[in-house]
């Protein structure tokens, strides 16, 4: 029921065991403010993957994805992956922006995963930081093979262990 907006940035990591190796993630959480938005520039340059959350009851948080979109795009890496994220899906009640709008404007500008998910219930929201260390991992795996030459890396289902559970989360989210 209570939450602390993020003011500029917060930093967190964690572990995923994938393959019998520990991956870790480093997640920067920036606001979407205007008055931090020159700061929030400086972490597109070496990041490896974005994640874009907008809220499903609030359409101008989706109809900035497209600034926020471009933004990235001129700023980060070519080969940053990008997810959007529908989020406060337990709001279906509010809901001013469709799955089916949120998964299209997905496919059509080139995002690597969409899902919908709920920071307050913990829905899907563990699912995402799976979906990042799985995707990344891949592609370090693909770099490392083409870099000694090796052709014929494939891809596999690398996780062997998730993230430990909240237990007291109904819905066992780590979050």
């Amino acid at each position: 029921e209570n939450y602390n907006a993020t003011v500029g940035f917060e930093f967190f990591s964690f572990n995923i065991k994938m393959f019998g190796k520990v991956v870790k993630l480093q997640i920067w959480d920036t606001c979407g403010q205007e008055l931090y938005r020159s700061l929030i520039t400086n972490f597109y340059r070496n990041s490896s993957l974005a994640i874009m959350v907008y809220a499903i009851n609030a359409r101008e948080t989706f109809e900035n994805v497209d600034v926020w979109l471009k933004e990235l795009r001129t700023n980060s890496n070519p080969d940053a992956k990008v997810f959007l994220i529908g989020n406060k899906n337990d709001l279906e009640l509010e809901r001013k922006v469709a799955t089916e709008e949120g998964k299209n404007y997905a496919k059509n500008y080139g995002f690597n995963l969409f899902l919908e998910a709920s920071a307050k219930t913990g829905f899907n929201a563990q699912n995402i930081f799976i979906q990042a260390a799985k995707l990344l991992y891949d592609d370090y795996m693909k770099y490392k093979t083409e870099k000694s030459g090796n052709k014929g890396y494939t891809p596999a289902n690398p996780l062997t262990k998730t993230i430990t559970p909240n237990p007291y989360s109904s819905n066992n989210c780590a979050c």
